[in-house]
């Protein structure tokens, strides 16, 4: 192992500073969210950087605190007025349907028709879905338009999950700044997983062309 690669994870290894997964052999493999990024489906281009920023941090702190809220030890008074609403929104959504976490913040490379990708899922346990308990993937999103990588997103890190008597269903929690929770259910990952599937060969053959071009230079 060389400790450039970063800390080990399931399947491989993460570089928290540059956001940078590897495989067990130190091969770099994309995220699930920069396989959008790499095929051009998230274009932030016309946002000012400083505004990319706030919206960067604002976002990782509702993200930190969410997983914090889950897993029962959130220290309210230490939290920034601004994310208060947004967390609170949270707390209230989960509670309505009975979440019960599993996991949160899990990192693991995982494989998909031999095509690896890196993943940090939100969290996952069970939820009251039309009054039935189902196995959830839950991503947060702090973001005010719904994108459909977002389906796609949660189908990625349906790849590999353990089977359950019910199938599992996803859920995208999008909050806003004033705490309003707009929920998006994905009920057939496995659509999502075979959208995924051919995004992410498709990202892994333009990342081995750009080595390709690379190499000949």
């Amino acid at each position: 192992m060389n400790p450039a690669w970063g800390v080990p994870i399931d399947g491989g290894f993460f570089d928290e500073e540059r956001h940078v997964y590897r495989c067990i052999d130190g091969i770099v493999r994309p995220s699930s969210t920069q396989v959008f990024d790499i095929l051009g489906m998230n274009d932030f281009s016309g946002i000012a950087p400083e505004v990319m920023e706030w919206k960067r941090n604002y976002g990782g702190a509702v993200h930190a605190a969410s997983h914090y809220l889950m897993q029962g030890d959130l220290d309210w008074d230490s939290l920034d007025e601004a994310i208060i609403p947004a967390v609170t929104g949270v707390e209230q959504f989960l509670k309505k349907h009975r979440y019960e976490p599993e996991a949160a913040e899990e990192r693991k490379i995982r494989t998909l028709c031999g095509m690896k990708f890196g993943t940090t899922l939100d969290t996952r346990g069970t939820i009251l879905y039309h009054d039935v308990r189902r196995p959830a993937i839950v991503d947060l999103k702090t973001g005010s338009k719904r994108s459909p990588t977002w389906d796609w997103q949660l189908g990625s890190y349906s790849v590999e999950q353990e089977k359950k008597e019910t199938a599992w269903i996803g859920l995208v929690i999008q909050t806003d700044i004033q705490g309003i929770v707009e929920p998006y259910w994905v009920i057939d990952l496995e659509k999502a997983k075979r959208e995924f599937q051919h995004l992410l060969a498709a990202s892994i053959l333009k990342i081995n062309a750009g080595l390709a071009q690379v190499g000949r230079a």
